[in-house]
């Protein structure tokens, strides 16, 4: 680019919380900035925020807008904004390139597929829907380019009549191969000194997380007499799943920790065997398994093409998603991966990682190429 791009990236969602959106959005900060573009991420936050931002600090609805309004006002050449933001990101959207400004848009999740499954199939969610597809179509109309957090939602949005060009920005923080400074005691706090740790770092969400499936396999794990133990890290519907995990909970095996800052949730996972990928949707490539598998942590996910085999391969203990098959699995005491894949894991994160940073630079050229 011949001069700076001046970018605004419009957060719509807590930046205080440790999140995966958090941390994408500073992971493709980071890269516009390598592409040669000034960046500011403009959001909101109930606390401290996660990441560097230009935040207002609030809990009240309507100040959570002022992203919004900031994304319109400021003087800008481009402005980021994400699928969050899907229920009125075609009219945001149109708004923006009135005002002269292009438009990136950030797929974090394929809407289009992933609402149904967090909201249901009823016919208020149907009509939802209609409303949503036309606003997902004219974002297409108007941005310059697009990014994805996975292949498969890329694929996903391309088959379903995705018109321009659309780059794979895997979700993947800077630091996940650094080295923790915090040292965690949680075994011996627990009482899990030769337990196997069953690990999930992340939002508490109900039917789209795999929880559910988590919990009923340790369960039954320990039915067959096998020491298996939960540990959820993250924030969310906390008592539900205290609900579905009663027994677990009255046995010790079934704990939760608040969301944590990276370097502490690096230092836990050195002491956690294995991680679960069991989602019922396998188009999401959440950074938390960037972080299980460079931490060690060894993964076990449905064979079902995800990302996550896609990219690591045998590195990945690959399961049919069954209870049955989960319980089976942790019944038989899986370790955490030895030095040599953990190497490995390392080296396929980074590579992931560099092609991140280049696809964000090509949407950064293509932004910058783009007539007004």
């Amino acid at each position: 680019m011949s001069a700076s791009l001046r970018v605004l990236y419009v957060a719509q969602d807590d930046l205080s919380k440790n999140s995966g959106y958090a941390f994408r959005i500073d992971r493709i900060r980071s890269a516009l900035e390598t592409a040669g573009c000034s960046v500011v991420v403009l959001g909101f936050c109930s606390d401290v925020p996660a990441i560097a931002a230009d935040v207002r600090r609030t809990r009240s609805p309507l100040r959570r807008l002022w992203p919004l309004w900031q994304g319109l006002a400021r003087s800008a050449d481009c402005v980021v904004i994400t699928s969050i933001g899907a229920p009125y990101n075609g009219l945001y959207a149109l708004a923006l390139r009135c005002a002269g400004k292009r438009v990136i848009y950030d797929l974090h999740d394929p809407v289009m597929y992933s609402l149904p499954e967090v909201f249901g199939r009823g016919l208020a969610m149907r009509l939802a829907m209609r409303w949503i597809g036309f606003c997902e179509r004219l974002v297409d109309r108007v941005a310059v380019a697009t990014l994805a957090s996975s292949r498969r939602a890329a694929e996903l949005y391309a088959a379903w009549g995705w018109r321009g060009p659309i780059r794979v920005a895997y979700n993947i923080r800077a630091h996940a191969d650094a080295a923790a400074p915090f040292v965690s005691r949680l075994r011996e706090e627990f009482g899990w000194r030769g337990s196997t740790v069953v690990v999930y770092a992340g939002g508490w969400q109900k039917h789209v997380r795999g929880l559910e499936r988590q919990i009923a396999a340790a369960i039954e794990a320990r039915a067959r007499g096998a020491d298996v133990v939960l540990l959820l890290v993250g924030f969310g519907d906390r008592a539900a799943f205290e609900r579905l995990g009663a027994s677990l909970v009255a046995a010790g095996a079934l704990r939760f920790l608040a969301d944590v800052p990276p370097e502490r949730l690096d230092g836990i996972l050195k002491e956690c065997d294995v991680a679960l990928s069991c989602e019922p949707v396998g188009y999401l490539m959440q950074s938390k398994y960037f972080d299980y598998l460079s931490g060690g942590v060894r993964v076990a996910a449905i064979d079902d093409g995800r990302d996550l085999i896609h990219a690591f391969g045998d590195l990945v203990k690959r399961l049919d998603g069954t209870t049955e098959g989960l319980a089976q699995y942790l019944a038989g005491s899986p370790h955490r991966l030895a030095d040599d894949e953990v190497a490995r894991a390392r080296a396929v994160t980074r590579a992931l990682d560099s092609a991140t940073g280049e696809a964000v630079a090509q949407t950064a050229l293509a932004a910058g190429s783009a007539r007004r």
